[in-house]
């Protein structure tokens, strides 16, 4: 099986540099797309990769048009069988890649990764818990991936919209329109190593929150109430010690729904991540 991989990235100098010396040790990656720039080193440190990695294909935006204009790209320009998409702030381990696609098979048009967190510090532990559930959740409710780390059959979707915020959400939903399934991996695990501290948290919890309300508005089933109930139970049922953090994290979850309200009553979309 052809793999192409899809890496959308903006100012991840350090990160990006990490995942491009990984895939370069990786021997069966087709093509390697990674979209994007930064006002960072990030575009050096990726022009520097070229000459190291034959099959990469570097598309630099001058001007930032957002995570699902990088998707787009990708999808359009793919040649492999399946595409496993990489945020540019996850690494995945070493067999990770491998896990995905060999999932994709028969009706099974995505399979998920499963992200964690390294927890270095009390900040990281929220990311960590978040990541932990999430878990949970798949094995529940298995027509949800994350959209960090996944890989997607060639050919099911064509695009998705410019201003999508929850591009997994949406790439769900018409994997699933179209008669095929999705799966979870949880052996194929990927480290992600976004910014942990309180305001980028709520930042990124507030556009999710946005993304949730632009899916509804497209009859984009959500992740039913007792569902996500039946996982927080059960992960205090097996993590009491973390309950301090579980109440910060409901906490900044409230606060960035009615933040998200507020976006929503403004008519704004913030599909561009702010770095």
């Amino acid at each position: 099986m052809d793999i192409s991989i899809g890496i959308p990235v903006y100012n991840e100098q350090e990160n990006i540099e990490k995942l491009l010396k990984f895939l370069s040790k990786q021997k069966y990656c087709t093509e390697i797309f990674v979209v994007g720039g930064g006002k960072d080193d990030t575009v050096n440190v990726i022009k520097k990769f070229r000459e190291k990695i034959k099959n990469l294909i570097f598309i630099e935006e001058k001007v930032r048009k957002g995570k699902s204009s990088a998707v787009n790209l990708i999808l359009k320009m793919a040649k492999g069988d399946a595409i496993v998409f990489i945020d540019s702030d996850t690494l995945p381990a070493n067999t990770a890649i491998q896990l995905l696609v060999k999932k994709i098979s028969g009706d099974v048009g995505v399979v998920g990764g499963r992200p964690i967190v390294e927890v270095k510090c009390w900040k990281d532990d929220l990311s960590a818990i978040i990541w932990d559930m999430h878990d949970i959740l798949l094995k529940l409710f298995p027509e949800k991936f994350s959209g960090s780390f996944y890989a997607l059959k060639s050919g099911i979707i064509k695009k998705i919209p410019h201003d999508i915020i929850n591009d997994d959400g949406f790439i769900a939903s018409k994997v699933l329109n179209k008669g095929y399934s999705i799966a979870y991996e949880p052996n194929a695990v990927a480290y992600v190593k976004n910014k942990n501290d309180l305001i980028s948290h709520l930042r990124r919890r507030r556009r999710i929150n946005v993304g949730y309300w632009q899916l509804k508005k497209l009859d984009i089933g959500l992740i039913p109430f007792p569902i996500i109930l039946e996982v927080l139970i059960s992960y205090i049922k097996t993590n009491k010690r973390n309950i301090f953090n579980i109440l910060i994290i409901i906490g900044l979850e409230v606060i960035a729904n009615l933040l998200a309200f507020v976006d929503r009553l403004t008519k704004t979309t913030p599909y561009i991540w702010k770095r």
